[in-house]
Parts: C-alpha cells; sequence; structure tokens
C-alpha cells in the first residue's frame, strides 16, 4: 500500500515538473501603433493584450508550482512513513565510492550490517598502513541514506618458525622515554612503537590517526616495519 503511494506521487510529481518545463510561453510586448477589437466593442493595443496573456501564463505557472509543492509534500510524508515502518526495502550498497550491488533489509543499520560485508580485502593488496573505507547505503523508495566507516588495518606480517608475535618495548631498541618506551606525543594520541621478541619486526600503532579522505582525526592505525641491525642485535644479546 505504502509503495503504491509513492509510485503515484511519484508520477504526479513528475507530470507536474514535465508540464512545467513545457510551459514555455514568450509575448511581444513592445508597444505598437495599432490596436485591436477585445470583446465588448474595447479596443487594445497589442501591448495590452500582451500583458493580459503574460499575466495568464504566470497563473498557469503558479498554479502548477503549487501542484509540485504539493506533490513534493505528499511523497515525503509516504517516504517518511515507509522509513518508520518495519518493511524491507531495497538498498543501493556504494563500498569506497563503487556500486556493489544491493540489499533487502527493515532499516538502515540493517542493510549497512550487509554492506560492511561487501569490503573485499584482496581489493586492497598493498595496504601497509590502516585505511578507512567508506560505506553507504541508500534507499531509492524512501530516500533514505546511512554511512560507515570502516578501518581496514594491514594484515599482521608472519613471525618466525610459525610462532606469535611477542611485541615488546626495550627502550634500547624502540627509544622515547626511559619511562614511557617506544611512546611519543602525537596530538591528543600517542604512537607506540614495539618490537617482537621472536623476530624482530616492528609494530607502531598510532591512536591519533587522520583519515585524509574525510578529515577525521582521533583514529587508530596500524602498521608494520621490518627487522632492522638494532632488533636483530637485541635478539642477537637474548641468546
Amino acid at each position: 500500500m505504502i509503495r503504491e503511494r509513492i509510485k503515484d506521487y511519484e508520477k504526479d510529481l513528475k507530470a507536474a515538473k514535465m508540464e512545467l518545463e513545457d510551459h514555455n510561453y514568450e509575448v511581444d510586448t513592445s508597444e505598437v501603433p495599432w490596436y485591436i477589437e477585445a470583446q465588448g466593442g474595447e479596443r487594445r493595443t497589442l501591448k495590452e493584450c500582451a500583458d493580459l496573456q503574460t499575466e495568464e501564463w504566470r497563473n498557469i505557472e503558479i498554479k502548477l508550482l503549487d501542484a509540485i509543492h504539493l506533490a513534493e509534500t505528499k511523497l515525503s510524508s509516504v517516504r517518511s512513513d515507509l522509513a518508520r515502518s518495519e518493511e524491507f526495502r531495497e538498498w543501493r550498497i556504494i563500498v569506497d565510492g563503487f556500486e556493489s550491488g544491493t540489499t533487502l533489509a527493515p532499516s538502515s543499520s540493517e542493510a549497512l550490517k550487509v554492506a560492511i560485508t561487501k569490503i573485499d580485502r584482496s581489493d586492497y593488496p598493498y595496504v601497509e598502513t590502516t585505511m578507512w573505507i567508506s560505506v553507504k547505503v541508500t534507499c531509492d523508495e524512501s530516500g533514505e541514506e546511512d554511512l560507515d566507516t570502516v578501518a581496514l588495518h594491514p594484515d599482521e606480517p608472519g613471525c618466525v618458525d610459525g610462532k606469535n608475535h611477542d611485541w615488546q618495548s626495550p627502550h634500547k631498541v624502540v627509544g622515547g622515554r626511559e619511562d614511557y618506551p617506544g611512546m611519543w606525543p602525537n596530538e591528543a594520541g600517542v604512537i607506540i612503537r614495539e618490537v617482537c621478541g621472536n623476530c624482530g619486526k616492528y609494530k607502531v600503532t598510532n591512536t591519533w590517526a587522520l583519515d585524509v579522505a574525510t578529515g577525521a582525526h582521533g583514529l587508530r592505525s596500524v602498521s608494520y616495519e621490518k627487522p632492522d641491525d638494532f632488533s636483530l642485535q637485541w635478539l642477537a644479546d637474548k641468546r
């Protein structure tokens, strides 16, 4: 029932807009030296007749604009009814600016859950640090939109001999202050540098990262670095 009303009001709105576009009317308002006979024996100049036609055109335009406004109001109201309902409706999914299919869901939050699953890690094979993927859902029927941002962290590199990483903060390797080894202030957050006690690789965590695409601050990013002379020597000294 709601969908039928939406379609009816969309048709009304489209028809009114098309009629307004077709209602292009121009009249000659230049002064002329002769007269034409009007009804009742009145004599009017062509300019007077043109002014009357212009007024008539404006009245029609006002009626069409009123019809458009009424159709838009009705359409907005019935779309709100659909948005408040629990009816399943079609949502277009847009991931990182690209259309990624559709889903049926009763709300934007449910549609977003499906949209997030559309993020394919294989589409970003060269991610070396955290990046943020925008996910958007749009329902053309109800006019609803919703969006979310998902952090895509780089894959943790493998450790030696199939071991799990043992992230540590020895001051002589990761630097920083002795009482806060491997930590540096970064605006309202910190940058944390850790080293693996098994393979010597580094893990860098930024608690106040920036998403350059949106300008959002205060995000958490992670990146990894290869072992260097300091970490390899530290491992050798431990053995």
